[in-house]
């Protein structure tokens, strides 16, 4: 690698590599390779990584992920609108709707150490795709921390596409009362009573309620 600072006044620096025998240029900013230089001689620091954001579009699922240390990443996974088996306590109450749902999938030494489930309305996802309230049970705060109870996940969760499978296994998880309100709903139902008015029907989007603190998409990745 050959490092060239520039001396016609335009404050960049020439990086060239040589790739099979073909010599590749990079311009960059002064500041830009002075925080580069720092960051690498930084020891003991891990900076924040955030991906692109890709869309979300006929069933991709994966549609970022966030790096913020060397053996931990958060996955979101998007779920289109619904229907699934639910459990309350011991009580069955066969498929319900749910509206479309964002998974945060905490990952630690390829293992699943936190999970965040919010909802949302738009079926693509973007930097400015609104946020609400997850409408059940066992979801709390504005980040949609969940409450795993007893139920754990083994470790390998990168490998075999199980990382795809959370949701399905949320869904498979009994639900108990821990956080659930008639404010979770615009219509203040009681947490039993809206599953069953859902029954074998698709969610209905009015009912969801705005997250006050992570209004948009942008804004709950960035705070996780």
């Amino acid at each position: 690698m050959l490092i060239e600072i520039k001396e016609d006044g335009s404050n960049l620096v020439s990086i060239i590599q040589e790739e099979n025998g073909r010599k590749k240029e990079k311009l960059i900013s002064m500041g830009d390779f002075i925080s580069s230089v720092l960051s690498a001689n930084a020891r003991g620091k891990f900076e924040t990584i955030i991906s692109p954001l890709f869309t979300e579009i006929n069933g991709i699922r994966l549609i970022q992920s966030k790096k913020y240390s060397s053996n931990s990443a958060i996955y979101i996974l998007h779920r289109k609108k619904c229907q699934a088996p639910v459990q309350i306590f011991n009580r069955f109450h066969g498929d319900v709707g749910f509206p479309g749902m964002l998974f945060a999938i905490d990952v630690v030494n390829d293992r699943l150490s936190r999970l965040y489930v919010v909802a949302v309305k738009d079926e693509v996802i973007t930097n400015d795709s609104k946020i609400y309230k997850y409408p059940y049970s066992n979801v709390s705060g504005s980040n949609g921390i969940v409450c795993l109870g007893s139920n754990h996940f083994s470790k390998g969760i990168l490998k075999e596409e199980k990382l795809f499978n959370v949701p399905n296994e949320f869904f498979s998880m009994p639900n108990t009362l821990h956080s659930a309100s008639t404010s979770n709903n615009t219509k203040g139902y009681e947490f039993e009573e809206m599953i069953i008015k859902l029954k074998n029907k698709d969610f209905d989007d009015s009912l969801l309620v705005d997250n006050l603190k992570n209004t948009t998409y942008a804004e709950w990745i960035e705070n996780l």
